[in-house]
């Protein structure tokens, strides 16, 4: 990873504690694919198998916004997390998805991009 892209998944990784701090949330662990990249493969599934495990350390999933979650899993990931009495908080937009944005979500998830 570069100097630049370091620099990056630092200042996102601060801005996300920051958040978390501010709003008394304990970051318990970090899934990162790298800045400006989604959450996708191998992380995504480790977080979604952490959301639906007993031992679960974790009632919210902080995101810096919603674009650093996988498009195509969206649906899914909001629907596992909400089943799950999971939290899905954006640090930099609307910090939780409301009903009239759950629906967007569905009908994204549905028409695609």
């Amino acid at each position: 990873m570069g100097a630049e892209r370091a620099a990056a998944l630092i200042a996102q990784r601060d801005a996300l504690q920051r958040f978390a701090d501010d709003a008394g949330y304990q970051v318990v662990r970090w899934y990162e694919e790298g800045p400006g990249v989604e959450l996708e493969g191998s992380v995504l599934d480790q977080l979604l198998a952490d959301v639906v495990s007993e031992g679960r350390e974790f009632n919210a999933v902080l995101v810096l916004n919603w674009s650093r979650l996988s498009r195509d899993r969206l649906v899914q990931i909001e629907r596992t997390l909400r089943a799950h009495g999971v939290d899905l908080v954006s640090v930099t937009e609307s910090p939780r998805l409301d009903a009239w944005e759950r629906q967007l979500v569905v009908l994204k998830g549905t028409l695609g991009d």
